[in-house]
Formats: structure tokens, sequence, C-alpha cells
């Protein structure tokens, strides 16, 4: 049941998953960037563009296409898709997806304009540098996957997400996004499973604290954050079983969670597209320590 991991990146990666983010407004309270960068690119945008309403199955598909167009810039990808007959799009997607939707003439059609107008509109201008960082972290993390255990590799590039073997995963491609920090999110076709993760770049100017220390300082000022992690230090525990534990409507203990899962604090298994068990990281508090101490006395 072993799979393999791999670690890519190119601009459209990021073009996809900028899009996806401000498509996504249920996020917009987690991300690094906030509510100032939503209300920005919103003025960048034609009332058109913010007025149309893109559905989650219509950029799955072409997500996956354009995960697996590693060698593309932007403009050459959208003319790339362009081309594309339904039946191109039918063969790249059906070794790794059970279902390929039947309108694939219009989803093409669709994201077609989208990502163009999203690239002329905002993309275009976004900034190169973080780019540049974004190419350099996957040819890192490249660089160290031939000695690397693809379970334990897994959890040090996410910063406490343990990716279980089930059958019918045969891959985990692992893409560094900045838009959606500090968030990972997965996205599973079949017998691939994209994790696009947030490697903590940050804009920090000299002397501020690092986003990964302000994450980790923000999740242990809430007094239910700190008794989860109590709870979780002496009990790998479900969801179900922590929300029981704290006697929490879900919905609090979920965003809890979210927040102590992106400070690196705790550890989730996942199998597939399930959630499994949740665990206290035990090397959390010494990663605190030293980066505590090296911002202290840098």
């Amino acid at each position: 049941m072993a799979y393999i991991v791999d670690v890519a990146f190119s601009p459209v990666n990021e073009l996809m998953m900028s899009l996806y983010t401000y498509l996504c407004k249920k996020s917009h309270k987690r991300i690094d960037l906030g509510a100032l960068w939503v209300k920005n690119v919103e003025k960048t945008l034609s009332p058109e563009f913010k007025g149309s309403v893109l559905e989650e199955d219509i950029w799955m598909p072409i997500h996956l296409l354009a995960c697996q167009k590693q060698d593309m810039d932007v403009l050459s990808f959208i003319q790339w898709l362009e081309r594309l007959t339904p039946g191109d799009i039918y063969e790249s997607l059906a070794p790794w997806v059970d279902t390929v939707p039947s309108n694939l003439g219009e989803i093409k059609q669709t994201m077609v304009h989208v990502l163009s107008e999203w690239n002329e509109q905002y993309f275009n201008n976004f900034d190169i540098g973080i780019i540049d960082e974004l190419k350099k972290e996957a040819e890192h993390q490249r660089s160290l996957l031939e000695k690397a255990d693809p379970i334990e590799f897994g959890k040090q590039l996410t910063n406490g997400i343990i990716f279980k073997p089930i059958d019918g995963l045969k891959k985990i491609l692992f893409i560094p996004q900045y838009h959606s920090q500090p968030s990972h999110y997965m996205f599973h076709y079949g017998g691939i499973t994209i994790c696009a993760y947030s490697p903590y770049i940050s804009n920090a100017e000299p002397g501020e604290p690092s986003l990964e220390l302000l994450l980790m300082t923000k999740a242990l000022s809430d007094k239910s954050r700190l008794k989860i992690i109590k709870y979780l230090a002496g009990s790998q525990s479900s969801f179900i079983e922590v929300v029981r534990h704290m006697g929490l409507a879900r919905s609090t203990v979920h965003d809890h969670l979210i927040i102590l899962r992106a400070a690196g604090l705790i550890e989730v298994e996942i199998a597939g597209e399930s959630l499994g068990t949740y665990r206290f990281r035990k090397e959390a508090a010494s990663m605190l320590f030293n980066k505590l101490e090296s911002y202290i006395y840098q």
C-alpha cells in the first residue's frame, strides 16, 4: 500500500491557488493575507468578474490538468488549455479520477475565460519575488526526496500531517503555495492526492517575528486551545472525542484545531479523504522555544 511522493511548482499552480483562495470566501478569515488582501484584489477586478460564480466542480478538473503541466508559464498554459479537445481532457483525467464530467467542453471554455481574466486583472501583477521563493522551495524539497521516508517527508513538509497509506493511493504531489498560508489544502483525485502546502513565506521586515512564531504564540493565547493541547498530549483522539472532552460546539472545536494545526502544535492522521486522529506534536515545545530564542537574541 506504499505511495510515492514528489514535489513540484510552476507559476500556473499559484495562479490556480490564488483564484481558489479568492473564491473560497469561508477561508478568508484564516489566511495570513487577510481581509485587506481580498479588499485590494476586488478593487482590481471588473464588476463582471466579481459577479461571476465559479463552482468547485468546474475548477477541480482544470486544477488536476494544471498540476500535470509543470513546464509551462501562465499564458502558455491558458493557450494550451484552449487548444484541448474534450477528448484530450478526458484522456488526461481518466487515469486519476473515478468519474469524468460529461461537459468537459463547457468546463474548458469557462476556465479559459476565468483564468485569462484573473491573470490579466490580478495575477499578472503579482510579486515575482514570491514566485521565485516558491520555485526555490520546491527545488530544495525535491533535493531531499531520494533519501526520505515518504510518510516522514510529508509530516515535516506540512508541519504535522501524517498521510497514511491506503488502498488505491499511488502518489502524493506536494506543491508549495502562498495565497492560502498558513493552511494546507488537500485535493483528492482517485489515485493521486495533491497537497498545496504552506512553506511559511513571510514578508516580515528585519527585526519582526517570523510567521511561524506568530502562529504558535497566537495558538497558545487561548485557554480552550491550551486545554486541547493538554488533552491531546495524553490521548490520541478523534475529532468527536475532542468535542466531547471540551464540551464545546463542533464548529468551535474545528476552528481551534485548524489554528493549532496551522501552528504545527498538533499532528493529524489523514487516510484518503478522511481525517483520523489528532495528537500533540512532541517536538512542538522545543520548536517554540528555539524560534522564540532565535527571535529575541537575533
